[in-house]
């Protein structure tokens, strides 16, 4: 789930540009070891963007819009933790939590959206949309072991 929002610019009656700001926040789990001796680690990682999109628009009456985008979105890390825990027959022992530091993600993406106005400048929208991460080489994550995602984005966009 991301959530945004997103400031849209009209060139025309169905084209539109926008800028805008999201936030991401992925979790792992892993465990490895045994049934005497394991090391469990949890591993969260968050991501503020900055998403810039050419949008195509087709109302569908008074307060509803469907629309076509293609976007590319620049990711900068926020505070991104490792929790280690060794266990030893059940008891958690060395308990850790150590700093990582995971380099800006680019990405690009294209998505298929409804919108929601609420007035003729604010609605709400979701946007299921195929993206592609770049691979930044630092830190491991959902986006860079698997760089095609499918998301959902939903949020709130203001027109002008």
């Amino acid at each position: 789930l991301t959530v945004s929002l997103m400031l849209n610019r009209r060139l025309s009656r169905h084209w539109q540009v926008g800028i805008g700001v999201n936030y991401q926040r992925m979790t792992s789990d892993m465990l490895s070891g045994n049934s005497y001796v394991s090391l469990s680690q949890h591993q969260l990682v968050q991501y503020i963007g900055i998403p810039v999109s050419i949008s195509w628009h087709y109302p569908l009456g008074l307060q509803f819009s469907t629309y076509i985008s293609v976007s590319a979105s620049l990711s900068l890390p926020l505070r991104s933790t490792l929790e280690s825990v060794y266990v030893i027959d059940g008891h958690a022992f060395d308990s850790t939590t150590e700093r990582l530091h995971p380099g800006a993600l680019w990405s690009t993406g294209i998505g298929l959206g409804l919108q929601y106005n609420v007035t003729p400048h604010i609605g709400f929208f979701a946007e299921p949309s195929l993206q592609y991460h770049f691979n930044n080489g630092h830190v491991k994550t959902w986006n860079t072991e698997h760089p095609f995602n499918f998301t959902i984005p939903l949020g709130l966009r203001i027109s002008f």
